[in-house]
């Protein structure tokens, strides 16, 4: 009896302490991100693009460090203004994308993918822009051939079991272009997260099914492009050039004012055009006054 009583106790000292050292670990992580946070303000305030430059690729290797301890998924990111945090309903799957932008216009997206460690032995991947200058829509890719994107929503779905995340993100491709880009996540079991999968039908039924949605569009517009999930949905303006003349020149293109959409139905997306009942979506915000999203 007094055995077992100094083996109970022993065990509840052990415990206590590794609860102690887990707090503590938490503290410093929750510490260390809210400076980071702090520092990457610079992101955008500073006037330089040295310094620019410097805090996005420190942010960078940063947040590497920090996101790599498994403890750091239930770290509070409420601090961060300049880094787009997208986190997934399941609660699985997240990302941090950010922009650096050179004193021509031009963008450099950075982006970390980190998976909950309670369900991923391999949680954390850097996300490497793709190198290669062909048609991405209709090839999976990995996390080192990222298509950059600024994520600034993420829907999560199943189908036959499986857990899809359709991201919705934007870049500046060039200072007159702008892109929006639609693709979707999944998390396979041999080859880890894989961006992009035959999935977006067009309007004609026969066509090959595209991986991803890229939209171009002149960098003075704005374009709607959003999943609505009471309805499933992906909304978008529909893109028009200015003149005929300019027709393929993207640099030149801009929403007319009306909509088109996909729908989906049992694992794919499909393309419709003029979404006119409104009513049925339930968002006002497409009767009057537009956001870039």
């Amino acid at each position: 009896m007094r055995k077992s009583l100094i083996i109970g106790l022993l065990l509840l000292c052990s415990s206590t302490l590794v609860s102690k050292q887990d707090d503590s670990i938490l503290e410093h992580l929750q510490y260390r991100l809210n400076r980071v946070a702090k520092a990457a303000d610079s992101l955008t305030l500073s006037a330089n693009q040295g310094v620019r430059l410097q805090t996005a690729q420190w942010l960078n290797d940063s947040l590497e460090e920090i996101l790599s301890f498994e403890e750091s998924f239930i770290l509070k990111f409420d601090s961060f203004k300049t880094v787009s945090i997208q986190s997934s309903e399941d609660e699985r799957v997240r990302l941090f994308t950010w922009n650096y932008f050179n004193d021509t216009g031009f963008y450099t997206v950075f982006g970390i993918l980190q998976l909950n460690p309670q369900y991923y032995d391999e949680f954390l991947y850097p996300l490497e822009p793709s190198k290669t200058a062909v048609d991405t829509s209709f090839q999976t890719l990995s996390p080192d051939q990222w298509i950059p994107a600024l994520y600034y929503g993420i829907y999560t779905y199943k189908y036959k079991r499986k857990c899809y995340y359709i991201l919705t993100g934007y870049h500046g491709a060039t200072p007159y272009l702008d892109q929006r880009i639609v693709e979707v996540l999944y998390i396979d079991k041999k080859e880890g997260p894989q961006f992009g999968k035959p999935i977006f039908f067009e309007k004609n039924a026969f066509s090959r099914p595209k991986s991803r949605l890229i939209f171009n569009y002149a960098s003075e517009a704005s374009m709607v492009c959003r999943v609505e999930k009471d309805e499933k949905i992906l909304v978008i303006s529909h893109l028009v050039p200015v003149r005929w003349q300019k027709k393929g020149n993207f640099e030149y293109y801009t929403p007319d004012g009306s909509y088109d959409f996909y729908q989906y139905r049992k694992g794919v997306w499909k393309y419709s055009d003029h979404l006119n009942d409104f009513n049925k979506i339930g968002n006002k915000e497409l009767k009057g006054k537009f956001k870039t999203e």
